[in-house]
Parts: C-alpha cells; structure tokens; sequence
C-alpha cells in the first residue's frame, strides 16, 4: 500500500507546480481576482506544498487561508455518511485505485462508484453564468463563499474563462447545443428548436429560438466556453432563469419579488443594488445548487438538455 500513498504525494507534488505555472499565464485582473477568488491563491499554495485534507486539519499553523479550509473541510464532512467518509479519504486522501477500495470496504465495484458520486456531491463548486451574446455587453455570474452568494459582472472572454478555471460544475444561461438536423447556427435551412426547447414551451414558458439574430451570437459564444470547460475536465449544463422564475411565480424582471424569492430559498444575498445580469447569475446558481442536490428536473432531448428546478 505504500506505494500507492508515494503515488498520490507525487501527484500533489506535480500538481502544485502546475498550479504555479498556470498562476503565471492567469488572465483576470488582479483586483477580479480579489473579489470572486479572495483566497484561492493561497489554497491552491496549500496544496502545492504536497500536503492532504488530514495535513491541513492536524496544522497548528492559523493563516487566513487555512482557517477557510479547515471550517469548509469539517463542515462537508459532518453531512457526509460514515461510508461516503471512507470513500472519499481512500480515494482522494490516501490515493488508492478503485480495486484496492473496493477490497477495503468488501463491496461490489458498482457500489464504490455509487458511493463515490454521492460523497463528491458535497464538494461541488458551483459557478452561475448568465452569459451575454458579445464582449460589448456584461456577463452576471455568482458563486457560494462560506455560506453566502457572491456576485459580480464581466465582459471579455479570458475573464469567463479565468472564472470558469475555479470551479467544477458550471451552470449557464445560453443554449449549449443545436436542433438535430441543423448543420451550424447560421444555415438558414433546418429545424428552429431543440426538444428541450419544445418541452419549455409545453410548460408555457416563453423563449427566444436560438436561431433568433442576437441568439446566434450568444449560442456560438456559449459553445466555445462550454468546449473550452469541458476540455478542462469541467461539467457544464444549461439552465434558464425564465424558467426559474416561471417556476417560482414571479416575474423575470420584478427585482425585488426575485431577491425576496431568493431569501425565502435560504440563499444569502447580501443587501446591494443588483442587476439584471448579476439576479439572473444567481438563478443559474440555484439552479445548478438544486441540481447537485437531487431537487432539480432535466428536460431532455436527443439534441439538448436544459436544467429547470423541481418545485412542489
């Protein structure tokens, strides 16, 4: 078994000077940075050093950064089940294959995967996108920190980008796919809507057609992130605030019905003059937090998929 364990501390080892390289070509602003990721850098510092969760909660060392993870560390943990515990410190702590876990805990390799998927629920980190067709105009996104949603806007690409670098699972406002049969977006022949858009209209959602002038736009731009997140080892799915808020009964542009609902869900906003663009992030957000949860619906076509919450 040890060699296992050398295995996974060479990994980090080699995963922090990567970490350092990549911090060398990062496109966001230095004062972005400090507002979506205030101590990103010096986690990831943490971690380059070669050192596991069990390292961090045994440190005596009190630095900002490690009072984060310590709290955010010990916090997942308390809603995770004895089983899913082990999982998680045999797989990602100690660095052993799925075979060797699966003899640990005496089960079938099934149940491990299983166990596996419901544990790495709770260490989902979400990004919301309420993304613009073109760099003219803001991109709203939204994230949880220790409890609490943060907002803010955009513009250019390699900033989405920088941003989407940090999390694990992105949830975007923007069509992700085309109707089967339509070879690009800008043919005029072929089909208009996707299944998935068919079923929002069966629910007496209104929409625009991808295929709509500034849709197109949009759509071209929400493919190259969703490829570019991908690539990067990223989930990316598409949601739609319309939807969200058809769902809740409240009005797409009611601000203060759409913070109100938001409070009421238990999210915590803190008390600003939001956009549009930023109300809209936060739906994305929710939806992608009740998705991860077991609380959310896929409308799902051969062509598409779209995200709507499951509300009772």
């Amino acid at each position: 078994m040890i060699w296992w364990v050398m295995t996974a501390y060479i990994k980090l080892r080699v995963k922090g000077a990567i970490y350092d390289y990549l911090r060398s070509l990062d496109l966001l602003s230095k004062s972005l940075r400090e507002i979506a990721f205030p101590h990103l850098l010096s986690l990831d510092e943490i971690f380059s050093e070669g050192r596991n969760h069990e390292e961090v909660l045994s440190s005596d060392v009190e630095n900002p950064a490690e009072k984060v993870l310590k709290e955010d560390i010990k916090e997942k943990r308390k809603r995770l089940k004895h089983r899913e515990q082990l999982v998680l410190q045999l797989f990602f702590y100690e660095g052993l294959p799925l075979k060797a876990v699966v003899q640990v805990l005496g089960v079938s390799v099934a149940r491990v995967s299983q166990i596996k998927t419901q544990a790495k629920r709770f260490y989902a980190m979400i990004l919301g996108l309420d993304l613009a067709g073109s760099e003219k105009r803001y991109t709203g996104f939204a994230f949880f920190r220790e409890g609490k949603v943060i907002v803010g806007r955009v513009k250019k690409d390699k900033e989405i980008l920088s941003l989407v670098d940090g999390f694990t699972h992105i949830f975007v406002d923007a069509p992700l796919s085309l109707p089967k049969g339509r070879k690009d977006i800008h043919c005029r022949d072929g089909p208009h809507f996707r299944k998935c858009d068919l079923k929002l209209k069966a629910m007496g959602i209104r929409f625009f057609p991808i295929t709509l002038g500034p849709m197109r736009m949009l759509t071209e731009r929400a493919l190259r992130i969703k490829a570019y997140a991908e690539g990067s080892g990223k989930k990316v799915y598409e949601v739609f605030p319309g939807a969200f808020y058809h769902i809740f009964g409240v009005g797409r542009r009611d601000k203060r019905a759409i913070l109100e609902l938001y409070r009421r869900l238990g999210y915590k906003l803190q008390n600003e003059n939001y956009t549009q663009d930023e109300l809209d992030a936060v739906a994305c957000l929710i939806t992608g937090d009740f998705y991860i949860k077991g609380r959310a619906c896929e409308l799902k076509g051969e062509d598409g998929t779209i995200i709507v919450p499951c509300y009772n």
